[in-house]
């Protein structure tokens, strides 16, 4: 019984990334992704802090997605990047 629960995680888990792939704007890049209890938490980067702004916009739309919080971004003046870290709870 606890193969079938764990299949039906993993399916679940799967429609997840292909839903996020679907919101992401080309210029982001997922540099971590945190998934457990229903809860998902994205760190990434992107050359253009808007995209941030368009990827957060996208994400409140699908009913897959709730309570879709924006914890911070932040430059690098190194590489001329900005960092963000965006968290929701999956359906």
């Amino acid at each position: 019984m606890a193969s079938i629960l764990i299949i039906d995680d993993e399916a679940r888990f799967s429609e997840v990334l292909v839903k996020l792939e679907s919101l992401m704007p080309q210029e982001i890049w997922i540099t971590k992704l945190y998934y457990a209890q229903n809860k998902l938490t994205l760190v990434g980067s992107t050359a253009k802090n808007e995209n941030i702004v368009s990827f957060l916009d996208n994400l409140k739309k699908p009913e897959e997605f709730s309570d879709v919080t924006f914890d911070y971004t932040q430059r690098d003046p190194e590489s001329a990047t900005f960092s963000f870290e965006i968290m929701m709870h999956v359906k």
